[in-house]
């Protein structure tokens, strides 16, 4: 990883609020050091957790609860270790300790469960889960969704407040996943753009998303990656996951065999030959990995068009000084905002005004 203080101290200056510099910051240290404690300052950072923590102060009365005693359990935990956290309930590993705290059944409270309150941690489970507490006596108002905090925080991440748009947005969405972002920049600007483009390389994602986008006007799917110049290049395709990069996955060579994947050759291009003289207004990328070859092939369109930028920083180890850097080297106008939009160490997102 990239340490050179000339370059951490001219990214930190073009960061424009202290959310931004907490965010970095923090982001940096959790690369060099990969102690966690730095992961729960930037969950901190999210207005959704800040407002969680005063309501959860406001029910110091209360014997806190989390269900669910996984990841989403112990982040939850971590997160505000001095909220005096009574009990883990879980419905598969009652009986244990998870960091000194007891993990016990539903059951298990029935003396005080008057007393108590419950935060639903597990990932698509909160209907069941609520259901099975409001059988067992727990009122409803005592039942919190914390899963509905992270998909909260999450909705429309790439399209923050200080951008502005035109009527005029030729919007590139590298990495189209299920299509929701375009869906969700249709409703950022109203619908008043003059074209989208989806760079997806991958063609067995129509059922995923191109149904989800095919009446759009002016939206066309361009079923090639994006990279620093047109080629073919070598990617690890698993059945669990999406496309990664060769570039992205450490120890995986492209001349040894897998059980879990295949090695497949997969058509890239630059962003200024795919779209030569296009003036185009802005461009998100969630590329797993290739974000940066993707701007040194988008040079001519950064330096002519400073389009709006909103980049994941989070793939490859390196790239939180790596991307911004290059973004500068190529048009050393922009501004920079940064935020953390997950729970896990995924998802931080680098955005040029």
């Amino acid at each position: 990883m990239d340490l050179n203080e000339t370059k951490i101290r001219k990214i930190y200056d073009k960061l424009q609020d202290d959310i931004s510099k907490k965010v970095f910051a923090n982001r940096l240290l959790l690369e060099i050091t990969e102690d966690r404690k730095y992961l729960w300052n930037m969950l901190k950072s999210i207005p959704e957790i800040r407002l969680l923590y005063k309501e959860i102060k406001l029910r110091k009365y209360k014997r806190n609860v989390i269900f669910g005693a996984g990841q989403r359990g112990l982040t939850l935990k971590n997160l505000f270790p001095d909220a005096e956290w009574y009990c883990f309930i879980d419905n598969y590993k009652n009986g244990s300790m998870l960091q000194d705290i007891p993990v016990v059944s539903v059951n298990d409270l029935e003396n005080i469960k008057d007393e108590i309150f419950v935060y639903v941690t597990p990932e698509n489970e909160y209907s069941n889960i609520e259901n099975q507490l409001l059988s067992f006596g727990i009122s409803k108002n005592n039942i919190f969704d914390f899963t509905n905090v992270l998909t909260s925080q999450n909705n429309n991440q790439y399209f923050e407040q200080f951008f502005c748009h035109d009527d005029e947005e030729i919007f590139v969405d590298a990495g189209v996943y299920d299509g929701e972002t375009t869906l969700q920049f249709c409703e950022w600007c109203k619908n008043k753009y003059a074209g989208i483009y989806l760079f997806e390389p991958s063609l067995d994602y129509f059922d995923r998303f191109y149904k989800n986008v095919q009446n759009l006007e002016n939206c066309q799917w361009i079923k090639k990656g994006l990279w620093s110049e047109t080629t073919t290049i070598s990617f690890f395709e698993r059945p669990d996951s999406d496309i990664s990069s060769e570039k992205n996955l450490s120890g995986i060579q492209s001349d040894h065999v897998y059980d879990c994947g295949k090695w497949i050759k997969v058509p890239v291009v630059s962003l200024d030959e795919a779209l030569k003289n296009k003036r185009v207004t802005f461009i998100k990328m969630d590329i797993e990995g290739s974000e940066c070859e993707a701007i040194k092939g988008a040079r001519n369109i950064i330096a002519s068009c400073k389009p709006k930028l909103a980049i994941c920083v989070y793939h490859k180890k390196g790239d939180l000084i790596r991307i911004p850097d290059t973004i500068l080297d190529i048009n050393s106008e922009y501004q920079f905002y940064m935020r953390h939009k997950g729970m896990g160490i995924l998802d931080t997102v680098l955005y040029g005004v």
